[in-house]
């Protein structure tokens, strides 16, 4: 008996956080605030907003007044300010600067980790920054902080950064350090010609402009080719490259698949892989690679490892590991937004719409 109690309580709580991601902020033409939430428009009175940032169930604000305002279980509380304030997504967690002050939002409360900061930089689950102060280099993780390096003159160290992952690299040490999930660890060598991308769990690196092209993972270091790739970019627990006779290839799962011929661009976009070649969006799948769309969308946006975009009538789709799906029932849709869980829209008679959950929402 106990058992099952405990079984329903977690399955209870795994469906409260699904049901959380479901906000979707916008403002009407009158210029009043408004939020979805769970199935429901609100108006936020009194709050002038600037700036926004959306979370699974959490909504930041900088309002006009440069407050930082979080919204969360339908309340407002005032955070921090008034100044001047900078909002900075973090994955499932924000940052914000204040007044060069910075500070986090992890789990239902935001930190200070730095009365002063020179510079920052956050993204899926982490972010860097410089401490104005002491001159330490940290990374910020799941509410913990690590001091990397010491930043000073001219010979300052860069970083690069993914899922979980950061490395750092010169400063005139000569070597690269690795940050995973709280642990501190040397990469590699890291000479002039050292180049590096991280992705979720996974780094690429080449430490020379002649060495070997080299992944780790939490497995260890493997070489992949013995000359160092013309591009290389780290996915969510991939890698692309294209070699010299350019060919665009794909590392995943301890596999190089040949993928064809070099893109004119590829990218990282919420973990996925996307690359345009030939005229067309493509990505990689648990399939292979695909093709988004036989043209490139004139918008296009990414979430929680679903692609939306505006087809050639300006309908919205979602397009998720080779399956596709009709977000708005309408043509002619002049653009959209995507937040965690939820797509918003305007239609052409000025009405706006949500799709949360399989259903559209409209306020009107």
């Amino acid at each position: 008996m106990e058992r099952a109690i405990s079984v329903l309580f977690l399955f209870r709580l795994i469906l409260i956080g699904l049901l959380a991601q479901d906000l979707a902020p916008f403002m009407e033409r009158d210029g009043r605030t408004m939020i979805f939430d769970r199935g429901s428009f609100e108006e936020l009175e009194g709050l002038q907003v600037e700036d926004r940032v959306v979370v699974p169930g959490t909504a930041v604000f900088r309002t006009a007044a440069g407050e930082v305002v979080l919204y969360r279980t339908g309340k407002l509380r005032r955070i921090a300010g008034p100044g001047e304030a900078q909002l900075l997504p973090m994955g499932r967690d924000v940052c914000a600067i204040v007044n060069d002050s910075l500070w986090c939002l992890h789990g239902a409360e935001f930190q200070l980790l730095a009365s002063r900061v020179d510079t920052v930089e956050a993204a899926d689950s982490m972010a860097v920054f410089v401490d104005a102060e002491d001159r330490g280099l940290y990374v910020a993780w799941r509410g913990g902080l690590t001091r990397m390096a010491e930043v000073n003159g001219a010979g300052a160290p860069e970083w690069a950064m993914g899922g979980n992952t950061v490395v750092v690299h010169g400063g005139g040490t000569g070597l690269a350090n690795l940050f995973h999930r709280g642990n501190v660890l040397p990469l590699a060598a890291s000479n002039e010609g050292f180049r590096v991308s991280c992705g979720m769990d996974v780094v690429a690196y080449t430490g020379t402009n002649k060495g070997p092209f080299m992944i780790w993972t939490p497995h260890g270091h493997t070489e992949i080719v013995p000359d160092p790739p013309s591009r290389f970019l780290a996915a969510n627990e991939l890698v692309a490259f294209v070699e010299g006779d350019e060919r665009l290839l794909i590392w995943v799962h301890d596999t190089v698949h040949v993928v064809g011929e070099a893109p004119t661009d590829m990218w990282s976009e919420g973990g996925l892989l996307l690359w345009i070649e030939g005229g067309k969006l493509h990505t990689w799948t648990n399939h292979g690679p695909m093709a988004v769309t036989p043209y490139v969308p004139e918008k296009w946006s990414v979430s929680q490892g679903t692609i939306y975009y505006l087809d050639l009538d300006r309908q919205i789709w979602s397009f998720r590991d080779g399956s596709r799906s009709p977000i708005s029932s309408e043509l002619g849709i002049p653009d959209f937004e995507v937040f965690p869980g939820t797509v918003l829209y305007r239609n052409q008679q000025g009405a706006v719409r949500v799709h949360w959950n399989g259903r559209l929402h409209t306020y009107y």
